[in-house]
C-alpha cells in the first residue's frame, strides 16, 4: 500500500511538471487601439536622431512606430504572464509562462500565440551596469590586416578623410566579450562612441560577456591600433547581444527583431549582422528554401521593416555553401534590400564555404562579397589573429558603407546599397556566388551607376554621385525608336535644363548639362510616352 502510494505521488509530480513547464512564447495583439502615443508626437518614443533619419529619407511614421498598448501588457500580468519584451512592429508581447497558463488566454485583443524558445532563460529585472574601461596591448600573432583593407579601396576612403565619423553602426551578435578591456577598442570608450548596449538573450545590460564574435565583428570595423585598423574606426556603436550560442530557437529571430527596432529608436543608421538562420533545436522550428522569399520568416520581417524606416541592413550570407542540403544565403540574407556579404580567398575569388543564391523567386544573392578567409582580427584571449567566414566580410562592406556614407550624407540607405553594389567587380555579369562582385571605392562614381528601381525600365544615368557640370543617360530597349524628354532640376526643385530627343535609337548615351555649382540631390525626370520615371543623383 505505502509502495503504491509513492508511486503515485511520484506520477503525480511528474505530470504537474509537465503541465508547468515554462516556456517562451510571443502573443500577438489585434490592434493598438487606445494608445496613449500618437505618430504626431513621435518625440515620446523615438529619439530625435531617428526622427531626423526619417525626415532626411521622407519616411512617414506609422502605426507600426507605436509602442504596444500598454493596457494589454498590464492585462496579461494580472493574469500571471508577465512581459519581459514587447514588439511594436510585430505588435506583440514576449514571455515567459507555464504552457498551460498560455493555452488558456481568453482576452479579446489577443490574436493568436508561438512557441519560439523552451525553458526558462530571461532575466525578470536587468540589473545596473556602468561601461568601464581597463587598455591591455593584444599579442600579435598576425599583423598583416592591411590586404583586406586595400581589396576594397578602404585604404584609398582613409586617406581621404573618411572613416564613419558621424554614422552610427548598431551591430547584432552573440557577444562582446573582453571589448571593454583591449587597446583596440579604447578611442571608442575615451570619445563615447558606444552609445548604446543591450544583452537581448538574458535581459541584461552588459554586453561585454559569455562570447567573441561579436568582438571579432566589431575589431574588423572598430579597431584603432598600429597592428590593425578598422574599416570605418570613428564610428559610433550600438551593441546588441541576440544570438544564443547554447541554444537555437526561433526567439533568436525575436531577439535580433528587438535589437532592430532599439537600433531604429536610438536613431542607428546601419544595422550589421553577422547572423543567420534556417533550422534550430526544434526541427517544427525548421525553414524551407519555399521561405526564401524575403517576407516568410520573422528575421526577414523585422530587417524589412528597419529598411523601410531608412536603416541600411547588411547581414552575412551564411556558411553553407559546402552543405548539400542548404547551399543557400540564410535568413535574412534573402530580403531584396538587405545588402547580403559573401565571402572571396586571398586571391580573391569565390571562397566554397560562402553562401550562395538565388532565392526561390530567383533573385541574386549575395549582393557583394569581400575578404573571408583568412580575415586579421582581434579575439577575446588578446590575440591578433586570422578567422574564416561571411562573420568577417560583413563588417568589412559595413565599414565601407559607412565611410561613403559620411562623405555621401544625402543619399538614402536604397541609394547607397545600390552605389555600393554598383562598384561591384562584376556589375556587368553578377552571379549567384559572388554577385555583383568585390566592391571598390574606385569605382564609386566613376561607372554606369543605376539604382536598380531605374534599371528596371532600362535607363542608366552615371556618374551617380558626380561633381562634374555633365550627367550622362542611355536609354534602351522599349524605350528605342520613341520620342523622349529629359527634365533636370536642382536640389531647390528649380528645373534648370529639358532636352527632347526625337526618333531615340537603342543604346545612344546623351550629355546633359548641370548648370551652377550647387551641391545636393537633383531630379532627373524622363518622360517617354506619358509614362514619368524620376531619377534622383547626388552632386558632391
Amino acid at each position: 500500500m505505502v509502495k503504491n502510494s509513492v508511486i503515485l505521488i511520484i506520477f503525480l509530480v511528474l505530470a504537474n511538471s509537465v503541465s508547468a513547464e515554462v516556456n517562451r512564447y510571443i502573443i500577438y495583439f489585434q490592434d493598438k487601439a487606445d494608445s496613449k502615443f500618437n505618430v504626431s508626437e513621435p518625440e515620446h518614443y523615438l529619439s530625435q536622431r531617428s526622427i531626423e533619419r526619417r525626415l532626411d529619407q521622407g519616411v512617414i511614421i506609422d502605426e507600426y512606430d507605436l509602442p504596444v498598448n500598454e493596457s494589454y501588457v498590464s492585462a496579461l500580468a494580472e493574469i500571471g504572464i508577465k512581459s519581459t519584451y514587447t514588439s511594436r512592429w510585430l505588435n506583440a508581447a514576449i514571455v515567459e509562462a507555464d504552457n498551460s497558463d498560455v493555452e488558456k488566454i481568453d482576452l479579446e485583443f489577443v490574436k493568436s500565440f508561438e512557441l519560439i524558445a523552451r525553458g526558462h532563460r530571461l532575466s525578470e529585472r536587468p540589473s545596473d551596469y556602468e561601461f568601464s574601461f581597463s587598455s591591455k596591448q593584444p599579442l600579435i600573432a598576425s599583423k598583416d590586416g592591411a590586404f583586406q583593407l586595400e581589396s576594397l579601396g578602404l585604404d584609398e576612403i582613409i586617406e581621404d578623410g573618411y572613416t564613419g565619423l558621424g554614422v552610427l553602426i548598431a551591430i547584432l551578435d552573440a557577444g562582446f566579450n573582453q571589448v571593454n578591456k583591449s587597446v583596440m577598442f579604447e578611442h571608442l570608450f575615451e570619445n563615447n562612441r558606444v552609445i548604446d548596449s543591450k544583452d537581448f538573450v538574458r535581459n541584461e545590460l552588459d554586453p561585454f560577456a559569455y562570447d567573441d564574435h561579436g568582438t571579432n565583428v566589431l575589431s574588423c570595423i572598430a579597431a584603432k591600433h598600429k597592428h590593425l585598423t578598422g574599416s570605418a574606426s570613428d564610428a559610433s556603436f550600438a551593441l546588441y547581444v541576440t544570438e544564443d550560442s547554447e541554444s537555437e530557437y526561433r526567439i533568436e529571430e525575436i531577439n535580433w527583431l528587438l535589437a532592430a527596432e532599439r537600433a531604429d529608436s536610438v536613431g542607428a543608421d546601419i544595422i550589421s549582422s553577422s547572423l543567420g538562420y534556417n533550422t534550430f533545436d526544434d526541427k517544427s522550428m525548421d525553414y524551407d528554401y519555399d521561405d526564401t522569399d524575403g517576407n516568410s520568416t520573422i528575421i526577414s520581417k523585422a530587417a524589412q521593416f528597419a529598411i523601410d524606416r531608412g536603416i541600411l541592413v547588411i547581414n552575412s550570407a551564411g556558411n553553407e555553401g559546402r552543405n548539400k542540403q542548404w547551399p543557400y544565403v540564410i535568413f535574412p540574407s534573402d530580403v531584396a534590400d538587405v545588402l547580403v556579404v559573401g565571402a572571396v580567398n586571398e586571391d580573391l575569388k569565390y571562397a566554397s564555404f560562402s553562401s550562395v543564391g538565388p532565392t526561390i523567386d530567383k533573385r541574386i544573392k549575395p549582393d557583394v562579397v569581400a575578404l573571408g578567409r583568412n580575415v586579421t582580427l582581434y579575439l577575446d584571449n588578446n590575440r591578433v589573429d586570422k578567422r574564416s567566414g561571411t562573420s568577417y566580410s560583413t563588417p568589412l562592406i559595413t565599414g565601407f558603407a559607412a565611410s561613403l556614407w559620411q562623405k555621401y550624407p544625402q543619399l538614402s540607405n536604397i541609394e547607397l546599397r545600390n552605389l555600393i553594389v554598383a562598384s561591384g567587380s562584376d556589375f556587368e555579369k553578377p552571379n549567384n556566388k559572388t554577385g555583383y562582385g568585390i566592391p571598390h571605392y574606385e569605382r564609386v562614381g566613376d561607372k554606369e551607376i543605376s539604382m536598380f528601381d531605374v534599371m528596371t525600365n532600362e535607363v542608366i544615368v552615371f556618374p551617380n554621385p558626380f561633381n562634374s557640370n555633365n550627367i550622362n543617360v542611355k536609354v534602351e530597349k522599349e524605350y528605342a525608336q520613341e520620342r523622349i524628354e529629359f527634365v533636370l532640376f536642382d536640389p531647390r526643385g528649380k528645373e534648370i535644363n529639358r532636352i527632347r530627343i526625337e526618333n531615340h535609337k537603342k543604346e545612344n548615351v546623351y550629355s546633359i548639362n548641370v548648370n551652377g555649382q550647387e551641391k545636393g540631390v537633383y531630379i532627373l525626370q524622363v518622360n517617354q510616352a506619358g509614362i514619368v520615371k524620376n531619377v534622383k543623383l547626388l552632386r558632391y
